[in-house]
């Protein structure tokens, strides 16, 4: 006998809904989170640069 059981399906929607949006939250990275991760960036590049700047140019040892 097939029949169809309202409440399972409302049960099963609920549950699928639910993973959904917990899945969407996992995935979605916070705007606040975003932008640290730039400033991060930004101030290893600069800190890179500087060192660049500090550490003097190598000359060949040989020279013929």
């Amino acid at each position: 006998m097939d029949y169809y059981d309202s409440q399972y399906r409302r049960q099963y929607c609920r549950e699928r809904i639910g993973q959904i949006q917990d899945e969407y939250r996992r995935v979605q990275v916070p705007k606040d989170s975003q932008r640290r991760h730039r400033i991060a960036i930004v101030q290893i590049r600069s800190m890179w640069e500087r060192v660049r700047r500090q550490v003097p140019q190598r000359v060949p040892v040989y020279r013929p």
